[in-house]
C-alpha cells in the first residue's frame, strides 16, 4: 500500500483488535503483562517500519513486528492454559 492514511488506519485497527483480544485474559485470568508488552513492542516495530528509510527497513520491521504480535497471542494462550481458565483448551 502506498497511502499513509490507510496504512496507519490498519495499524490502529490491529492495535484495537489485539487489545480487545489480550486484555480480558490479562484482567480475568493470568494477570501477566508479558503478552501485552510483546504485542506493544510488535506494534512499535510495525510503526517503525512505516518510516520511509528504505524497503529492507520496512519489510524487516513489519515482519518482525507481526511475528511478535503472533508470539504475544501464543504466550497469552499458554498462560491461559496454565491457569486453567481457558474454556476452549483441550489438554
Amino acid at each position: 500500500m502506498h497511502h499513509p492514511l490507510i496504512e496507519w488506519s490498519f495499524i490502529a485497527i490491529g492495535v484495537v483488535f489485539v487489545f480487545v483480544s489480550l486484555w480480558p485474559s490479562y484482567k480475568k485470568a493470568h494477570h501477566k503483562l508479558k503478552p501485552l508488552l510483546i504485542a506493544g513492542c510488535g506494534f512499535g516495530l510495525i510503526a517503525l517500519g512505516r518510516l520511509d528509510l528504505n524497503e529492507l527497513w520496512e519489510v524487516a520491521n513489519t515482519v518482525t513486528g507481526a511475528l511478535m504480535v503472533s508470539v504475544a497471542h501464543y504466550v497469552n494462550w499458554k498462560l491461559l492454559r496454565a491457569t486453567g481458565n481457558h474454556t476452549n483448551c483441550k489438554s
